[in-house]
């Protein structure tokens, strides 16, 4: 694209032609909204040096282990309930509320409950009880368990725009698309970092996210609002159906399946 002017596009013919679509149009620059912006992406799972991504033996034990890296203690606490996997006994498995009595609660708790109010107007300290792995019921509609769906589905960006959400949340978000996506329809998972200055959002985030190749992060370096951090996610994204989500909420099983089918439907 080097030869256009600052204001062309170039079209670039579509990958999935089978699906009839018309071509795609490639933006260097957002129309009405001036330059580019400067950002970073960071390609988590990713590296440049093909030597650095030979992992360890101590490091090669982990992973067949199941460990998770730990990016910081403060975040990463394997004793936290929102790591655990399995229990259906856990707070808040199959969707179920969670109640909490704020005058049990000691001194520290209470401070640390309201916190989370003050952080993000909302229940943190109940969301920190959950498992991301967390179970939810089944609310599929009748029709849709019975619906057959075709093989070639196309795949899917799933686009997450956040700015300060809590670690908890955005963790479980980011889970509930991964294992709830067939593998075969997740493109990737673009985590858009709207200038978020919490310490959890930085190295901690980037560490814990490294262990998943579909997971990237790409950071705004000013505040931009929702609707320019979701362009800026759409102008790098690689997949074929574009799907934004917000940074606090679950995916059900066989969501994904569902929509991609109808994307297809709709460019026959």
């Amino acid at each position: 694209m080097s030869g256009n002017k600052p204001n062309e596009t170039e079209y670039v013919p579509h990958k999935n032609e089978d699906l009839g679509r018309k071509p795609v149009k490639r933006m260097e620059e957002l129309q009405g909204f001036g330059p580019p912006m400067p950002m970073q992406i960071k390609e988590e799972g990713k590296r440049e040096d093909a030597a650095e991504n030979e992992p360890k033996e101590s490091e090669k034990s982990a992973d067949e282990a199941g460990i998770l890296p730990k990016p910081n203690k403060q975040f990463f606490d394997m004793n936290s309930p929102i790591y655990k996997k399995g229990d259906p006994n856990q707070a808040g498995e199959l969707g179920k509320s969670v109640n909490i009595d704020k005058s049990k609660l000691s001194p520290e708790e209470k401070k640390k409950y309201d916190q989370g109010f003050t952080n993000n107007a909302f229940n943190q300290y109940a969301s920190d009880m959950i498992s991301i792995h967390r179970t939810l019921p089944v609310q599929s509609d009748e029709e849709c368990k019975t619906e057959k769906y075709g093989e070639n589905l196309p795949d899917t960006s799933v686009i997450v725009c956040f700015h300060n959400e809590a670690w908890s949340v955005l963790l479980r978000t980011v889970h509930s698309v991964l294992e709830r996506t067939p593998d075969k329809l997740l493109k990737e998972i673009i985590l858009v970092d709207d200038f978020s200055d919490m310490e959890h959002t930085k190295k901690a985030l980037e560490d814990y996210m490294a262990q998943f190749p579909k997971v990237r992060i790409v950071r705004l370096e000013k505040r931009e609002g929702l609707i320019r951090a979701r362009l800026r996610g759409a102008a790098v994204a690689k997949g074929t159906v574009l799907t934004f989500l917000d940074s606090h909420c679950e995916c059900m099983e066989g969501e994904f399946v569902g929509i991609d089918s109808n994307e297809t439907k709709g460019l026959k």
